[in-house]
C-alpha cells in the first residue's frame, strides 16, 4: 500500500487493537526498499536496515522498545562501513 511521503509500505501485520506488530518493509516510489524491520505493539524492535533511494545500504542496527540498542553500522557511497555507534537503550555510549 502507498504510505504517502514518497514511499510505499508493505508488511505482515498482526493487529492488536490499533497497534502494529510484525515485520514491515518500506519502499521508495522507484521500487527500491527504504527500510526493513519489526514492530511490537507499534514500537520498533529487533534488527532494522535502511537503504538510500539508489539501493545502497545506509545503516543497520537494532531497536529495543523503540530505542537504539547495541552496535549500529553506517555505510558510505562506496559501500564501506565508515562509522559505528554503540547505544544503550537509546543513549550513545561509543562512536568510532
Amino acid at each position: 500500500s502507498y504510505g504517502g511521503q514518497g514511499f510505499v509500505v508493505s508488511f505482515k501485520l498482526l493487529c492488536i487493537g490499533l497497534s502494529q506488530s510484525g515485520q514491515w518493509n518500506f519502499w521508495y516510489e522507484n521500487g527500491q526498499k527504504s527500510a526493513e524491520g519489526g514492530f511490537e505493539e507499534s514500537t520498533k524492535t529487533g534488527n532494522w536496515t535502511y537503504w538510500k533511494e539508489n539501493g545502497q545500504q545506509v545503516s543497520f542496527g537494532a531497536y529495543k522498545k523503540g530505542r537504539e540498542q547495541g552496535v549500529w553500522q553506517y555505510w558510505n557511497d562506496k559501500e564501506q562501513i565508515v562509522e559505528e555507534r554503540t547505544f544503550d537503550y537509546g543513549n550513545l555510549q561509543k562512536w568510532k
